[in-house]
C-alpha cells in the first residue's frame, strides 16, 4: 500500500545534560499530540518538560516552552467566548516518566488572534 511521501519529520525531546549541539536526542513519549483546524500541531508528550507548537503544513517550530514538569496527557484546544483559541495542558510529572511529582497544574495558553 502506498502511504505517501514524508512532508516533514522532527525529533522531539531534549537532553539538557548533553553539550550544546548534541541535545536534540528524542525523549520517551508521555502524552499526545493535537492538531487544530487553524493549522497548528501541539506536542506535549515528551519527558523533557517542554510543550511545543508547530506549523502543521511545514513542520516549522513556532514556539517551545519549558514547564515545571512533564505533560502527562494529550493537550486540549478550544475556542473562547471572544473567538480566541486556547490550548490547555496538564503538567504534573510522575507516573509515566518515573520522575518526581514536582507540580500539579493545568495550564491554558491563549493563542494570538488570526
Amino acid at each position: 500500500m502506498d502511504t505517501g511521501d514524508i512532508a516533514w519529520r522532527k525529533t522531539l525531546g531534549v537532553t539538557d545534560i548533553f553539550p550544546a549541539g548534541l541535545q536534540d536526542t528524542g525523549r520517551p513519549s508521555t502524552g499526545g499530540v493535537i492538531l487544530t483546524a487553524g493549522g497548528l500541531t501541539f506536542v506535549g508528550g515528551t519527558d523533557d518538560f517542554r510543550f511545543r507548537a508547530f506549523a502543521t503544513a511545514t513542520g516549522e517550530k513556532l514556539w517551545e516552552i519549558r514547564l515545571p514538569s512533564s505533560i502527562e496527557a494529550t493537550p486540549v484546544t478550544y475556542l473562547g467566548a471572544d473567538r480566541r483559541q486556547f490550548v490547555t495542558v496538564v503538567s504534573t510529572g510522575g507516573s509515566l516518566t518515573g520522575s518526581e511529582v514536582t507540580n500539579d497544574e493545568i495550564i491554558a495558553f491563549a493563542l494570538p488572534k488570526r
